[in-house]
């Protein structure tokens, strides 16, 4: 059995994929919202002046916390556009299968018989993003 073949099918499954789909037809969308790219563009210039600030040798922390809200702010005129939630929403549903997919690898890579195994159904976001390194909140 090739393993590489294999996940090749897999990758093919997942593209095939009813969740996969609604992500990449949301994605094309947000592509498309010019409004949306614009709030982007801004926040990516904000986040730019505020590493800029925090990696400076003379910190000015007024500046920082300024910079900080202004980010924040961003963020959330970025997230008002339906389009960018219903990415952010779309690609949670991919991300959840994702981590049951690679569940089931880590599992079958721990003994356990891959037909049969069972993955624990609570495995979604508990909303803390150090647990899985995310940022979607």
């Amino acid at each position: 059995m090739d393993v590489i073949l294999k996940a090749r099918e897999l990758g093919k499954a997942i593209q095939e994929s009813e969740a996969y789909k609604e992500m990449e037809e949301a994605r094309r969308r947000s592509d498309a919202n010019l409004e949306l790219q614009e709030r982007i563009s801004d926040f990516n210039l904000k986040k730019i002046a505020l590493n800029r600030e925090v990696n400076r040798e003379e910190k000015n922390s007024d500046k920082i916390a300024q910079y900080d809200r202004e980010l924040r702010q961003a963020y959330m005129k970025i997230m008002e556009i339906p389009d960018m939630t219903a990415y952010a929403n779309a690609k949670q549903k991919v991300d959840q299968m994702m981590q049951k997919v690679q569940m089931l690898i880590d599992l079958t890579l721990q003994g356990n018989d891959p037909e049969t195994v069972e993955i624990p159904e609570n495995m979604g976001c508990s909303g803390n993003c150090s647990d899985c390194g995310g940022g979607c909140h």
